[in-house]
C-alpha cells in the first residue's frame, strides 16, 4: 500500500523528470529510508481543545474545538484545508445537537503534511479522549455514556451536526459486540477486586468513523472497460494502479460474479493506455473502481443476452441465465454457453449489428462511504514504575460487503 503518502507528486518526482527530458535519456532515482523520513509528507501535528455540553441525563447537547495545524513547510494536496475538513467529522458515530470549531495551521521548518494514513482521527481522539472525561464527570460508566449517544439503526440515514450523512452505518452494534468480546462487565469486577490488592487494571474504549471512497473532483469517477475475448476469457483495463491492495483478485471477482465465469478467467490491467482514473488511493478502489468494473461486466451481460438470443432464435425477454448458460425460458434444454456467445460476437452477427463484446463505463459515487469500528483494550499498570503492559485488545469493523473474503482476512 501506499498509505496516502503516494497520492500528490512531489519535488523529488519532479527534479526526476525534467532531469531525464533535459538530458534526453532514463533516469531511475532510488529513495533511501533517510531522504523518505525528509522529504516525504508527515501527519498529525496537532492540538484540540475541546469544550463538551450534556445533559442532566447524560446525551450530548453540544461541542466546541478549537484546533491548530503543523502543516510543516511545502505541504502537498491542500493540508491545511483538509486539517478543517477533518474537524468537521468530530461527531463521529455519536449525537451531537450542535458543533461549533475553529481551525488554524502554521507552517513550521519541518516536512510537509500530507495524507498519511489518511488525514485524519486526531478528531476521533480529541473525542474519545472528552467522551471518557465526561463520563467522569458525570459519575457514569464509559460504556453506559457512549451507549446513551451513539447513533442507532433504526436512526438512519442520519445526518450530523455539519451535514455528513451516514447511510449504512451500526456502530451501536459493534460497541456491543466490542464489549460482549472483551467481557466487559467481568473485567470491571476483576479491575475492582484487583485494586483492594494493589494492582492497577484499566480499560479503555474508542469509536470512529471515517470517511473513504472519495467522489469529489479528480477523485470523482472512475472508468473500466470489460471486453469478452473470443475464447470466453475476459479482460478488463483500468487506471487503478495495484501496490499491494489485491485489486487483481477484487476486480476479478467483481466482474466474474457479474458475468457469470469462474474467476480465473478474468484478467485485469492496468497503466496508462486504459480507461480514465485517479488512481489507487484515498480507500476507495474497492467502491468506486469495483463499481466500474460492476456497471461495465452489467452492460456485458446484457449483450451476451441479445446474442444468445439470436443464437438460440428467441425473444431477448424470453432468455434466461443460470449455471453458465443461456437458455430457452421454459426449454432448458435449448442453451447456449459464454463461450459460444463471445466467439458469435466476433465472427456470426447480423447485418446492422456491431460486432464484439465489450463496455467502457464509468462509476461516480453519490456519497462517501464510512468504515467504522469500535476497540477495546486492557492494561495493567506498574504502581511503582508506571510500566505499563497490554493484556487483551478487541477489535470490531464493520468493513461492509466482503467482495473476497480471503482479501479481506
Amino acid at each position: 500500500g501506499g498509505f496516502g503518502n503516494k497520492v500528490y507528486s512531489g519535488r523529488d518526482e519532479m527534479a526526476v523528470l525534467i532531469a531525464a527530458r533535459d538530458l534526453g535519456r532514463p533516469i531511475k532515482w532510488i529513495e533511501d529510508r533517510r531522504e523518505n523520513l525528509m522529504a516525504s509528507n508527515s501527519a498529525r501535528v496537532d492540538r484540540l481543545t475541546v469544550t463538551m455540553a450534556v445533559d442532566a441525563g447524560g446525551r450530548i447537547l453540544g461541542a466546541e474545538i478549537d484546533h491548530l495545524s503543523d502543516s510543516g513547510a511545502y505541504p502537498l494536496g491542500g493540508a491545511p484545508a483538509k486539517s478543517a475538513l477533518m474537524v468537521s467529522m468530530f461527531p463521529g458515530p455519536y449525537r451531537v445537537g450542535r458543533l461549533g470549531w475553529s481551525t488554524a495551521t502554521v507552517f513550521t521548518n519541518t516536512v510537509g503534511r500530507g495524507a498519511y494514513r489518511g488525514p485524519w482521527q486526531m478528531e476521533t481522539v480529541g473525542r474519545e479522549l472528552m467522551m471518557d472525561r465526561m463520563a467522569r464527570e458525570l459519575g457514569m460508566d464509559p460504556l453506559d455514556f457512549r451507549r446513551r449517544n451513539v447513533i442507532e439503526r433504526a436512526e438512519l440515514p442520519h445526518t450530523s451536526a455539519t451535514g455528513r450523512v451516514y447511510e449504512r452505518i451500526s456502530p451501536a452494534e459493534t460497541l456491543e459486540q466490542a464489549a460482549e468480546m472483551i467481557g466487559y462487565r467481568a473485567f470491571r469486577v476483576e479491575q475492582a477486586a484487583a485494586r483492594g490488592r494493589g494492582r492497577l487494571l484499566g480499560m479503555g474504549l474508542s469509536l470512529f468513523v471515517e470517511p473513504t471512497s472519495t467522489g469529489i473532483g479528480a477523485f470523482g469517477a472512475e472508468g473500466a472497460l470489460v471486453r469478452v475475448e473470443p475464447d470466453g476469457s475476459v479482460t478488463v483495463h483500468m487506471g487503478t494502479g495495484s501496490h499491494g491492495q489485491s485489486l487483481e483478485t477484487t476486480i476479478a471477482q467483481v466482474v466474474a460474479d457479474e458475468l457469470g465465469v469462474e474467476m480465473d478467467k478474468v484478467a485485469l490491467r492496468q497503466g496508462d493506455g486504459t480507461p480514465y482514473g485517479f488512481g489507487t488511493g484515498g480507500s476507495r478502489s474497492a467502491v468506486i473502481a469495483g463499481g466500474a468494473a460492476r456497471a461495465a461486466a452489467s452492460e456485458v451481460q446484457s449483450r451476451m443476452a441479445q446474442i444468445a438470443a439470436h443464437l438460440l432464435e428467441a425473444a431477448p425477454e424470453d432468455i434466461v441465465w443460470e449455471l453458465g448458460r443461456f437458455s430457452v425460458r421454459g426449454a432448458p434444454d435449448r442453451g447456449v454457453t459464454i463461450q459460444d456467445c463471445a466467439f458469435a460476437a466476433y465472427s456470426n452477427m447480423p447485418d446492422g449489428v456491431e460486432p464484439g463484446l465489450e463496455n467502457n463505463a464509468y462509476y461516480d459515487p453519490p456519497n462517501l462511504t464510512w468504515p467504522f469500528a469500535c476497540y477495546i483494550a486492557t492494561v495493567e499498570v506498574d504502581p511503582e514504575t508506571g510500566v505499563w503492559d497490554v493484556l487483551r485488545v478487541v477489535a470490531v469493523d464493520d468493513c461492509g460487503v466482503r467482495i473476497n473474503p480471503m482479501i479481506v482476512e
